[in-house]
């Protein structure tokens, strides 16, 4: 009989220490989980995860019967969880929740929300059209290529040259260049290769913008940078023991 209160009171300790464990987003209010789309490093395949360390604001835009919680803005940062609380929120409501920080900075999405509900916003780094080709697919900085081509659709230079953007997998800017050149139907760019010099080994994403500031597509290329191999350890001395 002792063993099973014991055991019942073990089992009750482990779901009341669960209970406290769980985090649920408020109520009155509700949580902004933040997420981005871009390429994996190593795969140089799309991939969504979450967003973390974003700067996050809300305005309330217009609330519904039944509405609770006092605050019609709210500000906060996504830190390592990828979310923002908005605690004491209005909800049901409309919200413009716009991220202030990434490579998403000034996006603003509108959303109904209702309490304590986890509304969801993506910060999408790769563009409608994801496969262009980038010649060369490949860049030694120690020897990088005069220009660099992207062949795609829907490239424009209406009111200027387009951009080309250089981003690593963390969705992080490195480097730009415009455009010197663009086919007239739009399936095609060549521009100078931008500074690399500052670029660590690893596989980029280059995205196009246009120059009415819509992302056309993005492609893939592989940076190298050439490093001197570590010198080889010293010689072993007579009488020394050596690993």
């Amino acid at each position: 009989m002792i063993v099973k209160r014991t055991l019942l009171f073990a089992m009750a300790l482990v779901f009341v220490v669960m209970s406290f464990g769980c985090n649920d987003p408020p109520d009155p209010g509700f949580r902004v989980s933040t997420y981005i789309t871009r390429v994996n490093p190593i795969s140089g395949l799309p991939e969504t995860v979450g967003h973390q360390h974003v700067d996050v604001i809300g305005d309330l835009v217009v609330r519904y019967p039944g509405w609770r919680g006092t605050r019609n803005f709210f500000s906060g940062n996504s830190g390592s969880n990828a979310y923002v609380d908005a605690d004491d929120a209005i909800a049901p409501a409309t919200w413009d929740l716009t991220e202030l920080s990434g490579p998403c900075q000034g996006q603003t999405v509108s959303e109904d929300i209702n309490p304590g509900e986890n509304e969801d916003i993506y910060c999408d780094t790769i563009g409608s059209f994801f496969f262009f080709s980038v010649i060369p697919s490949f860049i030694d900085v120690g020897y990088p290529p005069a220009t660099v081509t992207v062949e795609g659709r829907n490239i424009n230079s209406f009111g200027g040259m387009p951009i080309v953007e250089y981003w690593d997998g963390a969705g992080n800017f490195v480097a730009s260049a415009q455009a010197a050149e663009v086919a007239a139907d739009g399936t095609w760019l060549r521009g100078p290769t931008p500074d690399l010099s500052q670029v660590l080994t690893g596989r980029y994403l280059l995205r196009v913008k246009n120059p009415t500031g819509e992302y056309a597509g993005s492609g893939i290329v592989d940076v190298y940078r050439y490093e001197e191999p570590p010198p080889p350890p010293p010689p072993c001395e007579p009488g020394q023991i050596c690993q």
